[in-house]
């Protein structure tokens, strides 16, 4: 029977120990005037570099129509007891008490298990020092990405979930790094990030145009629910320094 929306999942405890973690948030402000409040926000978000297991940061700010928030932030953690650790360290409840939850009108959140292999193929993209996934160095330098949940019909198998990861990872130039969902209490069933070199990446037109079709062949009407933020995107903090330019 396919694992449903509302089923445990059963990763086995020594692949939760070792493999990566993706933290999406996709985010609304609520209405304030200028940048101000966007530039805050990342900021602070910047600071939590400082906890241990954390291996990256990035943020995208929606440009597309399709998008659903206007901003999503990202954080790539070593393993499960990284994700333990990030969750309740004081720094990131601080964060979340006095930098977030006053200036958020609405906030979806997502933690998977990153999908084994290289997080794309991207060849040509320029790589600088990071974590490793597979056998390549991650992130990518990147200026735009699509940050994005789903959710799906309770006859959906993960393996048809999976079809949109392994497809994606086939596309030049198109470093993704996605996965299921690591418990079975979330909203959604999987999540990831297709990221791209070029700010103008996410328009129609351009490199984006390859994540939409994508996403309508493999996934089409099987997802149900959906959050996404397509737009430039940028590293955030000091591990992420001179990723992108």
């Amino acid at each position: 029977m396919p694992r449903g929306q509302n089923q445990p999942v059963s990763f086995p405890e020594k692949m939760m120990a070792q493999t990566p973690i993706l933290h999406l948030v996709l985010l609304n402000l609520r209405p304030a005037p200028g940048e101000a409040p966007v530039d805050d926000l990342l900021a602070a978000f910047g600071r939590l570099t400082e906890i241990e297991g954390v291996l990256h940061l990035g943020a995208a700010r929606a440009a597309s129509d399709d998008s659903t928030h206007s901003l999503a932030m990202f954080a790539l953690l070593r393993d499960s007891a990284a994700l333990e650790e990030f969750g309740t360290h004081p720094r990131h409840i601080e964060y979340l008490q006095t930098a977030v939850l006053p200036r958020v009108s609405d906030l979806v959140t997502a933690d998977v298990v990153v999908a084994e292999g290289p997080p794309g193929r991207a060849r040509t993209q320029t790589r600088v020092a990071g974590p490793r996934l597979g056998a390549a160095v991650w992130p990518p330098s990147y200026r735009a990405a699509a940050c994005f949940c789903a959710g799906f019909r309770p006859t959906t198998y993960d393996w048809q979930v999976r079809s949109l990861f392994d497809a994606a990872a086939q596309v030049p130039d198109n470093a993704t790094i996605c996965g299921l969902a690591a418990d079975g209490r979330q909203r959604f069933r999987a999540a990831g990030l297709a990221l791209w070199p070029d700010p103008t990446d996410w328009s129609p037109g351009r490199r984006s145009d390859s994540f939409r079709r994508l996403w309508d062949d493999c996934w089409g009407t099987a997802a149900t629910d959906q959050a996404r933020v397509v737009g430039p995107a940028m590293p955030i903090g000091p591990i992420a320094s001179g990723a992108a330019p």
